[in-house]
């Protein structure tokens, strides 16, 4: 059973089964509304894991924006992007072995030549076309624009200039790189930045470019790895330092939620509101153990939410700030399994 722990939730944990052939054959959820959890495990077992993520993700719960079948959908995404992952590792040992061997016998045969033939012709070797680049870890590494040319977008360094409403073509042109994919409306090349791969995407809208995102991180990829949610508020810090430092201040926002501890008192202490209630109602006067254990529960309750005021869970950080035309926004989002973040340049399109 692979369990994954669920965030914004009244369950603290999902756990599943799945099969070789992609078929779910187990589900249950630690905590959370007895019935419902019952429920929505009984009816996913049998049916296929992608099938399941696709018709339960987004579900929501109240103003939540997130739910126990949201987190089973999120869960089973990671676990099978997970899967991808390590059966395409799985390949890599074999080819890098044929690799190996293949270097050993040019170098034996090239020195075979060496110490047997008097002259050697050397072929004209054609290097090969990089299409992962990688930069040193030094400043600035989020590729900021120079303030003086606000008609640049945002690009790695060492390449040509990027220019905002540019074509498509002028953008492949000017990275002088083969993208990782394509799109009618996007070109997505693969770097490393900060010792991370990262995916650095340009939207065109109207033929024109009009975004920039660098992606470190993001729930399902199989592009690139996972991040643990205190790797991602590091990360998180660090960029928002680099563009602090040559946008200024930005204009923060962050969103928390309360603990499981929190909204499991919460739901016991509406419970026992509604047990004193109906008591009371039946014999004429609430017993006092009642009274006493809705009191109990009004404390437990201020106490969870002290500590969440004192150390909040948080689910999502924000930073915005804008620069001529542009418009920058950072975003970590911890709500999702695993976290998301990504950098976004954006421009008017119609200048």
């Amino acid at each position: 059973m692979t369990t994954h722990p669920c965030t914004g939730t009244c369950s603290r944990s999902v756990s599943f089964e799945i099969d070789g052939d992609g078929t779910l054959s187990a589900c249950s959820f630690d905590g959370g509304c007895p019935g419902n959890t019952a429920g929505v495990a009984k009816l996913v077992v049998g049916r296929p894991a992608a099938e399941v993520a696709a018709l339960l993700k987004g579900t929501p719960c109240g103003r939540r924006g997130t739910s126990c079948p949201d987190q089973l959908a999120r869960a089973i995404e990671a676990e099978l992007a997970e899967r991808g992952r390590r059966s395409g590792f799985s390949l890599v040992i074999p080819l890098a072995l044929v690799l190996a061997l293949a270097v050993f016998g040019f170098v034996v045969y090239r020195y075979q030549l060496l110490h047997h033939l008097p002259v050697i012709s050397e072929l004209p070797v054609k290097p090969d076309i990089p299409v992962l680049s990688s930069f040193p870890d030094a400043e600035p590494c989020v590729f900021p624009v120079a303030a003086d040319r606000p008609e640049l977008a945002p690009a790695p360094p060492g390449f040509g200039d990027v220019r905002w409403h540019a074509a498509p073509v002028d953008v492949r042109a000017a990275e002088g790189v083969p993208p990782f994919r394509t799109s009618p409306t996007a070109v997505v090349y693969s770097l490393d930045i900060l010792n991370r791969p990262c995916l650095l995407t340009y939207f065109f809208r109207r033929e024109r470019l009009y975004g920039v995102q660098f992606q470190f991180a993001a729930p399902g990829s199989a592009f690139l790895p996972a991040l643990a949610v205190p790797q991602a508020q590091k990360l998180y810090g660090r960029l928002k330092d680099q563009l602090d430092a040559r946008y200024g201040q930005a204009a923060e926002t962050v969103s928390t939620h309360p603990r499981p501890e929190t909204e499991d008192c919460t739901l016991r202490l509406r419970e026992a509101r509604r047990r004193l209630a109906e008591r009371g109602v039946e014999s004429g006067g609430a017993a006092e153990e009642d009274r006493l254990a809705v009191a109990a529960l009004e404390e437990e309750l201020k106490a969870a939410q002290a500590a969440d005021a004192a150390d909040p869970i948080v689910t999502r950080r924000m930073s915005q700030w804008r620069s001529g035309p542009m418009e920058i926004t950072l975003v970590a989002d911890m709500a999702t399994t695993p976290p998301g973040l990504e950098i976004r340049y954006k421009t008017n399109p119609s200048r």
